[in-house]
């Protein structure tokens, strides 16, 4: 059951969190994240990224908006004016002397380089490589420097094909049911009960348009005394969480758990669906350990809690 009664919210609520414990972490707070902890990190989280967003071009921002937790893209949008941008500021001093600014006057007093590092850290943590690397490559190479040593590395393991980060396509289900709009949802159950699953992507006109859950059937029909023959359009989910297939799997999987979602559409970068990912994938073919931890944080409470 959604503690606040929108599953999104839940999801982005649980994400903010995890990069707040992050930040809070490598900011000096202690064990024990507190209160006063979260309220600094927050603080930093939203100068850092907005000084960021002002230096970056208009499209590399919003692409990376797209990226971010609903409750963190509201933060890094606030007072945008993308008239002005990208801001001319080009070496690391400039960079730095704005987040201090930014900082000024919020009570416990905090190193801005650290609080840059910091939440550049936990973007490359959460953010998918990809994305990254178009935002590092945008900056101006005093800038960059900011950014983790380890960017575009960050605990890379290696492949079974070779050395490097395993990619989502190393570990995907590639045999994927595909459910229609049109659908009825006797049909789909039917196919879930006979494939069993509970989870299909729902596909029109060649695109991934939804996705639809065997709880997505008992909440948003039956429970609201649908019968079989009402259609997948109207219990999907449509906003649809995906990743594509030459992301690492690293990455996705943290960005799972963040989400609390036990599986995840794959698509190419054509946006055409090529598969499925789940948590189970990732268990038996990439890392049993990192796929556990991401469980653990599906099952917190306000997860989505979709069956595996």
């Amino acid at each position: 059951m959604s503690a606040n009664g929108l599953e999104t919210f839940d999801r982005s609520i649980h994400a903010t969190n995890a990069w707040l414990k992050q930040i809070s972490r490598e900011i000096g707070a202690a064990e024990e994240i507190g209160a006063a902890d979260r309220k600094l990190a927050w603080r930093v989280l939203g100068v850092v990224l907005r000084v960021l967003r002002d230096r970056l071009p208009v499209d590399d921002a919003a692409h990376l908006a797209a990226q971010l937790p609903l409750l963190i893209r509201g933060a890094f949008y606030e007072q945008y004016r993308p008239a002005v941008q990208p801001n001319s500021m080009r070496s690391r001093a400039e960079f730095v002397a704005r987040v201090a600014d930014g900082l000024e006057g919020g009570g416990r007093p905090i190193n801005p380089e650290r609080a840059i590092k910091a939440v550049f850290s936990t973007v490359q943590r959460h953010v998918a490589e990809a994305e990254t690397a178009k935002v590092r490559h945008a900056l101006p190479e005093d800038i960059r420097m900011l950014w983790p040593t380890d960017a575009g590395v960050h605990h890379k393991r290696q492949s079974k094909h070779g050395e490097g980060s395993m990619k989502v396509a190393d570990v995907m289900t590639r045999k994927v049911q595909l459910a229609s709009p049109n659908d009825s949802l006797m049909e789909v159950a039917k196919r879930m009960t006979k494939e069993d699953v509970g989870f299909l992507p729902v596909g029109e006109n060649d695109r991934l348009v939804g996705t639809i859950t065997d709880r997505d059937i008992v909440a948003r029909a039956v429970a609201q005394g649908k019968d079989g023959q009402a259609r997948v359009r109207d219990a999907m989910t449509q906003d649809v969480k995906y990743c594509f297939e030459d992301e690492s799997i690293e990455d996705v999987v943290q960005n799972m758990s963040d989400n609390q979602l036990r599986r995840l559409p794959v698509v190419n970068r054509d946006k055409r669906l090529v598969g499925i990912v789940s948590l189970a994938d990732a268990a038996m073919k990439y890392d049993p350990a990192a796929a556990g931890d991401a469980m653990s944080g599906v099952v917190e409470p306000g997860g989505s809690h979709a069956p595996a």
